[in-house]
């Protein structure tokens, strides 16, 4: 060291010093040039000077992934679409991986449907099935839930874990005793075209000591004479129980509510649910009142039973061109009482044998007449 040589005082001979006029004692020269970096206006030699580099000490002009950080100051220089993620590990380039609506896996960038929650080819917006997969979105009920995750598929009051027929509505009668509901039982009775029945396995050795006819528009048939109690049962589930008629003809049909229009308009306060309209026959004849020790039961199906409804079965009396409100039913020590159409219990001639009362999801009556019922809202 010359002193002499050393105006910065920098203990560096000025013929050697990189920046013989500014203290530099390191010499140190990030960009390798003639000028150290103590007096280097632009220490990194990138174009960029000191007082405006992005990233000192490197070159700001090299990001290869185009973020606006030098690779120099990037953790990630290779995150072209800045989400956190080098590309070579990056599931949705050119996207952000953290994005994923649905949480699918599939960022929203790269995934065709991003609010499709259980990724089943339906956005959440039209599935009925939301968080549950069912691609082919089936709904036996019709209602708002897919069979998927719809508790009750079919919608008839018995939830699929507890239900013999899942997909199809109950009717409520095991005839054979098989514990499988007689409405997707395939050993139950079945209407021939000839307006009577055949069966499959029904006879007086059934456990139930009933033969089940399903009915669909209107069916005609003769009273099974093998079993106390013959049942025909609409699409809707709404039937009719013939007790002790063997021979006779039954006939039941669906009564919708234009099949009433013509008659007078229900009571104030009630409104139409289904109707049936039931008659027994004899040489093509209505009988009525039936013999003794026979009755019908109409029963309605009524999956909308709750505490706060009530429902009534009126039933069309032609003599007196009226509706009339079925009686509730009575029970004296145990047993049912029977009364007149109007809840008499002195009645000369009862034709209400067993009044008006729920059965799970049923409002049934029995009578010695048959005739038009409707099953009413109040």
């Amino acid at each position: 060291n010359d002193p002499q040589n050393d105006v910065d005082g920098d203990g560096i001979s000025g013929h050697i010093d990189n920046c013989p006029t500014v203290s530099n004692p390191s010499q140190a020269n990030a960009d390798g040039d003639g000028m150290g970096d103590a007096c280097d206006p632009d220490d990194d030699n990138d174009g960029v000077l000191d007082g405006a580099d992005v990233c000192p000490g490197f070159d700001d002009t090299i990001d290869t992934d185009a973020d606006g950080i030098p690779d120099g100051c990037d953790a990630m220089p290779n995150d072209n679409d800045n989400d956190g993620v080098n590309d070579g590990a990056d599931v949705c380039p050119g996207f952000d991986d953290t994005i994923d609506t649905d949480a699918d896996g599939i960022p929203d960038g790269c995934d065709a449907m991003p609010n499709d929650n259980d990724n089943d080819g339906v956005n959440d917006g039209g599935d009925n099935c939301p968080t549950v997969s069912n691609p082919a979105q089936t709904n036996t009920d019709g209602d708002s839930m897919g069979d998927a995750c719809d508790p009750d598929d079919d919608n008839d009051g018995v939830l699929d874990a507890a239900d013999t027929c899942p997909i199809t509505p109950n009717w409520f009668v095991d005839a054979d005793a098989d514990g499988i509901d007689d409405a997707c039982d395939p050993n139950i009775a079945i209407p021939s075209s000839g307006g009577g029945s055949t069966a499959k396995s029904s006879g007086p050795g059934e456990t139930g000591g009933r033969f089940v006819i399903p009915v669909t528009g209107r069916q005609v048939m003769k009273i099974d004479c093998a079993n106390p109690t013959t049942i025909m049962q609409l699409d809707n589930s709404n039937r009719v129980l013939f007790n002790g008629l063997c021979g006779y003809d039954g006939v039941l049909e669906t009564e919708p509510e234009s099949g009433i229009a013509g008659l007078k308009p229900l009571p104030a306060g009630m409104t139409f649910v289904s109707g049936m309209n039931i008659s027994i026959l004899q040489n093509n004849s209505p009988v009525k009142p039936l013999p003794d020790k026979s009755s019908v039961t109409v029963s309605f199906f009524n999956p909308q039973a709750a505490p706060d409804k009530k429902f009534s079965i009126l039933f069309w009396d032609a003599a007196a061109g009226d509706w009339v409100k079925l009686p509730a039913q009575v029970t004296k020590d145990g047993k049912f009482v029977p009364t007149d159409l109007y809840g008499d219990t002195d009645a000369d001639k009862p034709e209400v044998l067993d009044g008006v009362h729920t059965s799970g999801y049923r409002l049934e009556v029995t009578l010695n007449f048959g005739g038009i019922f409707i099953l009413a809202a109040e």
